[in-house]
């Protein structure tokens, strides 16, 4: 099969990441903005979750004709998105590492978008500091028709540039379908924890703490919604959002969710003898009991969400304190 006749300049320093599972139905629109990129990267290492479908057969023929090196790794059984993004991000050679989902269509500039704010970053921080870039997205439906030309404001969230960790830990603002890392960030937080929420969310907190975080006003990627949708885009007060402050439990399981993950981070970073800021142990300690003295702890830290009503609720069920039943 010939090859894509694209004449786009190569950087053989980025790789992509990209993870597959049961991804045939999307997967074709998104290798063809791959392979469109105004700067295309030097490889793509693809990890497949068990696929049943016809995925790998899109995976190899586009493999044959790709204007890059195309790396297809097959997992024996059922990793789960976070962990078979951890596996794919140690298998990238890159300098640089673009994480890339299998529903999305990239915008034609993604990458040089991506890797021009890097450089500035380097530039300004030194080629050796952890760096993280993200952006906005465009949101769009299974067809990729326009919702929402914005996913941050839709959301109603916005990048922290001041002590972002403290944000982090309590709730999420990188979507990891725009992220681009460098090697001293990949170096620093891999493998994944296991309990990290998501991959995404993971290498947010370790840049937080050790490095820097760019964000890039402007959407990159059309990020498409359908039902089977791992995270997806649903608007700040919708159905689903209104039904989940319904039920409790399963706010309170995102609380013990972000709370294991943050222990995680503190457990990763002492094997790997990184510093953590000092207040984070006293600060784990008190959420871990839950009622007064984790709503003080909250409070005095910073780790609070972004918005009054989201935050009227965690500190609420914070001060309820029955999240600690979840917790073991």
């Amino acid at each position: 099969m010939n090859k894509l006749k694209i004449n786009h300049k190569i950087c053989s320093d980025i790789s992509i990441a990209l993870c597959t599972c049961e991804g045939s139905f999307f997967l074709p629109e998104q290798l063809e903005s791959l392979a469109g990129q105004s700067l295309l990267p030097g490889e793509l290492v693809v990890c497949d979750d068990a696929s049943t479908d016809d995925t790998l057969q899109l995976l190899e023929a586009f493999a044959e004709k790709a204007p890059f090196k195309v790396k297809i790794i097959l997992n024996k059984k059922h990793m789960g998105v976070v962990q078979n993004f951890s596996r794919a991000m140690e298998i990238c050679q890159g300098r640089y590492l673009a994480l890339c989902d299998q529903d999305d269509i990239w915008l034609p500039d993604r990458l040089a978008n991506a890797y021009q704010a890097m450089e500035e970053a380097e530039n300004r921080c030194g080629i050796s500091m952890p760096l993280l870039v993200h952006s906005d997205l465009k949101v769009t439906d299974c067809d990729g028709d326009a919702i929402n030309p914005s996913f941050m404001k839709m959301r109603k969230i916005k990048h922290v540039e001041r002590r972002p960790l403290k944000k982090l830990l309590a709730q999420n603002f990188v979507t990891g379908n725009t992220v681009l890392v460098n090697r001293p960030l990949l170096e620093a937080a891999l493998p994944v924890a296991d309990d990290a929420v998501m991959h995404d969310w993971w290498l947010a907190l370790v840049a937080a703490a050790l490095g820097k975080i760019v964000f890039i006003e402007k959407p990159t990627v059309m990020y498409r919604q359908h039902r089977h949708n791992v995270v997806g885009a649903k608007g700040f007060i919708s159905f689903k959002s209104i039904k989940k402050v319904a039920c409790f439990t399963e706010l309170e399981k995102e609380i013990v969710g972000a709370i294991k993950q943050a222990e995680a981070l503190q457990s990763h970073f002492y094997k790997m003898n990184y510093d953590l800021p000092t207040w984070l142990d006293n600060y784990l300690l008190a959420i871990r009991k839950g009622r007064f003295s984790a709503l003080i702890a909250a409070m005095r830290s910073g780790v609070l969400k972004q918005g009054i009503i989201r935050n009227i609720i965690y500190l609420g069920l914070i001060m309820k304190g029955s999240y600690t039943k979840y917790l073991h």
